[in-house]
């Protein structure tokens, strides 16, 4: 546990935007950057599942894939999307204090949580959905395309569980904190 001494530093730290920690990091600045980049990356996520769709609709279109799998590749999208919007940020909340930036600390790490549950879930999901569509598309006996979609499902997999777990052990080391030491 901190002692009230270490947290009168971290408070008079936090009000001197000048000052760097000792990792020579500047905390509000720090957590702005960390903000940016989170919403940065939440609004790729939802530009992509935007995209999709009217990629989807423009292969419709042109007749280039049969009605079974635009719909199945539409349902896929919406899915995508749902848990792209059900993991997005929260509104940007003031940060005056040490216990406000903890607090946001774990509201952000809990989100990030979500996002790695509702990819890896997105990401099961197109196992199915990838099966189906080369089916349909007589692309099971390609190697390439069979492989292609290994690659990226597993990758896909791998990189959802790591991060699930890094932010579970994150939320574990801040929920502790926030509960014993402020």
């Amino acid at each position: 546990m901190r002692s009230d001494d270490d947290w009168a530093e971290l408070a008079e730290l936090w009000q001197e935007t000048g000052k760097a920690t000792d990792d020579g990091s500047r905390p509000a600045a720090a957590f702005a950057r960390r903000h940016v980049r989170e919403r940065l990356r939440a609004d790729v996520r939802l530009a992509g599942a935007v995209g999709a769709v009217l990629l989807i609709l423009g292969m419709a279109y042109a007749g280039r894939w049969s009605g079974d799998v635009v719909v199945a590749t539409l349902v896929f999208a919406v899915i995508g999307l749902a848990t792209t919007l059900w993991s997005r940020d929260d509104p940007a909340s003031l940060i005056e204090t040490p216990r406000d930036a903890l607090g946001g600390e774990v509201r952000r790490t809990r989100r990030r949580l979500r996002w790695a549950v509702a990819g890896l879930g997105v990401t099961v999901a197109a196992v199915p959905y990838v099966a189906f569509v080369l089916y349909r598309q007589d692309r099971l006996n390609d190697p390439v395309f069979v492989a292609g979609a290994i690659v990226l499902i597993v990758g896909g997999m791998l990189t959802y569980a790591c991060a699930a777990l890094r932010d579970r052990k994150r939320l574990a080391v801040l929920s502790y904190r926030e509960r014993d030491e402020i």
